[in-house]
């Protein structure tokens, strides 16, 4: 399973972003984020055919564009990260194949 880190808000909003160092905030985040009491699993909300995307560290300017769930999908979430504010997850998705 792999680390990656979704956006609680499911609409992105276009806009020019400060330059951000996601290398740089990833590590940041790593080492201050808040351990959630238990694990969680949220079901993924949303339009028939909408994405919501993983993020390489807590910005949108860190959006990877060819990670998403869709909508019912189903991540387990296990820190959380205020940034922009905005909380943001770590979160891991493993499909049907458990990849």
């Amino acid at each position: 399973m792999k680390k990656i880190l979704l956006s609680m808000i499911l609409a992105c909003s276009s806009g020019a972003y400060a330059q951000v160092n996601c290398s740089q905030l990833s590590e940041i985040a790593d080492d201050n984020y808040t351990e959630l009491d238990a694990l969680t699993l949220f079901k993924v909300s949303g339009e028939k055919g909408s994405r919501s995307y993983f993020y390489s560290a807590p910005s949108k300017a860190c959006k990877n564009n060819q990670a998403f769930v869709i909508s019912k999908d189903t991540v387990v979430a296990y820190y959380s990260f205020n940034n922009e504010g905005q909380q943001w997850l770590y979160a891991v998705y493993t499909n049907k194949s458990n990849v």
